[in-house]
C-alpha cells in the first residue's frame, strides 16, 4: 500500500521526467496501417465542370443626373460640434435632439433655456460651460 503511494507521489514529484513505460515507448517504431474504405461510405465526388464568370456589363448611362447635394451646401447639414471644448459625442448627440445642430443654433441659443433642455435631457453641463460654448460657437460662425 504505502508502495503505491510512494510510486504515485514520485510520478507527481518527477512529473518532466520520462517514466520507464514512456522510454520503451518513444524507442518503438508507431506500426503504420493502411486505411480501408468503409463499406457504408459514398463513392468519392466527381469534379464538376466550372462555368465561366459572366463578363460585367457597364451599367446604362442616364441622360441627366440631378445633382447630388454634399453635406456643406446641404440646408440642414450639421457642423461638428466636438471641436468646441466641453462637446462630446454624446454632449453632441444631445444638442442635437433639443435642435441645436450648427453653430449659428448654438450662437443664437439662450443660455438660460439651453442649460433647462440640456437638464431635461439628463445632461451635466454648467452656466458658466453653456456660456463659453455659445461664445465659442459665435467665433466658428462664417463671417462671424
Amino acid at each position: 500500500m504505502w508502495s503505491e503511494y510512494f510510486k504515485r507521489w514520485m510520478d507527481a514529484f518527477f512529473w518532466w521526467l520520462p517514466r520507464d513505460d514512456q522510454q520503451r515507448q518513444a524507442e518503438r517504431k508507431p506500426e503504420v496501417r493502411e486505411r480501408q474504405p468503409r463499406s457504408d461510405t459514398p463513392p468519392p465526388r466527381q469534379p464538376q465542370a466550372t462555368r465561366e464568370p459572366e463578363p460585367v456589363r457597364p451599367a446604362p448611362a442616364s441622360p441627366e443626373r440631378a445633382p447630388v447635394e454634399t453635406p456643406a451646401t446641404a440646408p440642414d447639414a450639421a457642423d461638428d460640434l466636438t471641436v468646441i471644448k466641453g462637446i462630446g459625442a454624446a454632449m453632441q448627440d444631445k444638442l442635437q435632439s433639443i435642435g441645436i445642430r450648427t453653430y449659428a443654433d448654438l450662437a443664437e441659443a439662450d443660455p438660460e433655456k439651453l442649460l433647462s433642455d440640456l437638464r431635461a435631457a439628463q445632461a451635466v453641463a454648467s452656466r458658466a460651460r453653456i456660456q463659453e460654448w455659445i461664445a465659442t460657437a459665435r467665433d466658428k460662425q462664417p463671417g462671424g
